[in-house]
Order: C-alpha cells, then sequence, then structure tokens
C-alpha cells in the first residue's frame, strides 16, 4: 500500500496529455487543493438539515391560528409553513407535486393529520413570497455581474431536433458577492433582454442594504453610461474594455483605464485592478445550477418568476449554512 495522504487535504491532480500535431509536447499540469474535509462535510450535512427541517409541524396550531386571525370567509386547513417546506424540497430535489403529496402522507400520517393534494400543494406554492435573504456580510462588498440562461423544458436534444420542440429559455441577472458567491441582487427577464439593460436594476437594489465597494464585469457591459454611472454611485468599475473600443466616448475614467491598459498591457492590468475576481460569478452559476438544475419546469412566466426566486432563495441558504 502506498504512503497515506495527510488530512484535510484533498486529492493531488493527475497528469493529464494533450492530444495535437507532433510539433505539441506533452504538458503536465498538476494541481494541490486544500480543503478541510471535516468543515466541508459537517456543511454538506447541515445544508441538509436545514432544507429538511421540520420543525414546522410542531408550530402548526400556532401559524394556522395566526394566519387565520380576522380573516374572512373559509379558514386555512393548511399553513404557508407547510407549503414552503413542500416547495424548497420540489425544486432542490426535483420531484413533481404528486410525489410530495405521497411524501406529505408519510410525514403528516405518523402524527394524525391529514396531507393537501397536488392540486392545493401547487397552488399554494404558486402565491409564496421569496424574499432575499443573503448571509449576513460587512456593509461593503465587492460584487460582480452577469447572466446565465435557464432552460424552460427537461426534454432531451432529440425531441427538440426531430420535432423541433423548441420552447427557448429565459435569462437569469445577477449580482453576486465575489467572497462567498451568495446572490445579493437578481432579475429574470426574456432571452432578448441584453445584459447591460439589467446592470443598474441590479446594483440600485443590491445598493439598497450594502455598500459597493468595486464592480466588475466582462466586455458585455462596456458601455459609457454603465460606466458613468457607476461613477455617479461612487462605485469603481473594474469593467473588461474590448479591444475594438480605443475611444472614450465621453467617459473620463473608462479613457484614463483605456490609457493605462495600452501602457502596461491588459495581463497587467487585469491583475492590478484584480479583475480576476470577475470569475466568481461563474462559480455562482455553476453552484446554482449544478445543485438545482439549469431549467425551470414551469411554463406561465409568473410562475417562472416564482420557481426560479424560490431556487435563488435555496441557493443563498445553502451559502449561510456553509458560512456559519
Amino acid at each position: 500500500m502506498g504512503e497515506r495522504s495527510p488530512p484535510n487535504l484533498t486529492r493531488k491532480a493527475g497528469s493529464h496529455r494533450l492530444l495535437g500535431s507532433s510539433a505539441m509536447a506533452e504538458s503536465i499540469t498538476r494541481c494541490t487543493y486544500y480543503r478541510n474535509w471535516g468543515k466541508y462535510n459537517d456543511d454538506l450535512a447541515k445544508r441538509a438539515e436545514v432544507l429538511g427541517d421540520l420543525t414546522w409541524i410542531c408550530r402548526w396550531d400556532s401559524d394556522l391560528e395566526r394566519m387565520n386571525a380576522g380573516k374572512k370567509g373559509r379558514p386555512y386547513e393548511f399553513p404557508d409553513t407547510l407549503f414552503i417546506y413542500c416547495a424548497v424540497q420540489m425544486h432542490s430535489k426535483n420531484v413533481t407535486y404528486r410525489t410530495m403529496e405521497g411524501d406529505l402522507r408519510c410525514i403528516l400520517g405518523a402524527s394524525g393529520r391529514s396531507a393537501p393534494d397536488h392540486s392545493t400543494i401547487e397552488a399554494r406554492c404558486s402565491v409564496l413570497n421569496w424574499p432575499l435573504e443573503p448571509p449576513a456580510y460587512p456593509q461593503t462588498v465587492n460584487g460582480a455581474i452577469d447572466a446565465t440562461g435557464i432552460s424552460t423544458t427537461v426534454r432531451g436534444e432529440y425531441l427538440r431536433d426531430e420535432y423541433h420542440l423548441r420552447r427557448g429559455f429565459v435569462k437569469l441577472h445577477v449580482f453576486s458577492d465575489v467572497e462567498t458567491d451568495a446572490i445579493l441582487a437578481y432579475a429574470v427577464t426574456d432571452s432578448n433582454t441584453t445584459d447591460g439593460a439589467a446592470a443598474f436594476l441590479l446594483v440600485d437594489s443590491a445598493a439598497a442594504g450594502y455598500n459597493i465597494g468595486k464592480l466588475f464585469a466582462d466586455a458585455a457591459y462596456d458601455h459609457r453610461r454603465i460606466w458613468n454611472g457607476l461613477m455617479e454611485r461612487g462605485i469603481e468599475p473594474v469593467i473588461n474594455l474590448r479591444a475594438s473600443d480605443v475611444h472614450a466616448n465621453g467617459c473620463m475614467y473608462k479613457r484614463e483605464m483605456n490609457a493605462e491598459r495600452n501602457a502596461v498591457g491588459a495581463k497587467a492590468w487585469k491583475e492590478k485592478h484584480g479583475y480576476g475576481a470577475r470569475w466568481r460569478v461563474e462559480c455562482t452559476f455553476s453552484d446554482f445550477k449544478r445543485t438545482l438544475g439549469g431549467f425551470v419546469k414551469a411554463k406561465k412566466m409568473t410562475k417562472i418568476v416564482k420557481e426560479i426566486s424560490c431556487k435563488v432563495w435555496i441557493h443563498n441558504m445553502n451559502k449561510k449554512c456553509r458560512g456559519q
């Protein structure tokens, strides 16, 4: 048996052979990642513990009493906390309404309660509100903005190509914290909305709760109104300059950045201003889609927004568990 690696160290990436022409030499890449496996495993267990919390059963009667106080007409039979649990389970584990109904029969049957049917679950989940509750941060944060596509169908490529069944996608625009990848602001639009069109919607929404120091963005946000708008708001823009854009177009700060980049080179300019932190927004998208899926099951735009809002809420809850 070989020598065992020390605890709390991940594996070392193996060598990778690059295939190409005979002139291309073999390239060996090695990278060592350090991770506290005890804390990491505990974070994953804590995440499942928080999302699968069943303490709402103990608060069933008190929640119903509060919801029905002063209500006219038929009183509520099930509390909202029940359907919050349902929505979180369905969107985090990709289960259907009917499967959720069966799960509730087992959970509530043990306490002698009846479970709602799948149509009631759908109706009540569709009207829930999902407030944006990112983890607690210092008052000043550095953020990154970008957009990604969310598929509106889960069908495979065969049905899409053979029967021409295309439903397109929606765009999720996010403002994420570059330190923890939590989403501080987001917007859902159709696929025709440009990235820059939602920039200040995200910035102003995040600025309502935090002081923004730097904002990292790629060349899709390299527009005069965005540069000037960020400077007016007291935010330092770190935006990738397009190589073809050699004019400041009325933005003095962009003129200075352009001159500096031309003087020291694009790579040195990015290292000086920390532009590499912009990549963290891609990590946010990767984490979001890997754990919650890059698709929505809802058909109507209003319900699509609700589903994505729930997934953003779950994403931030996962980050909050990780930070504790």
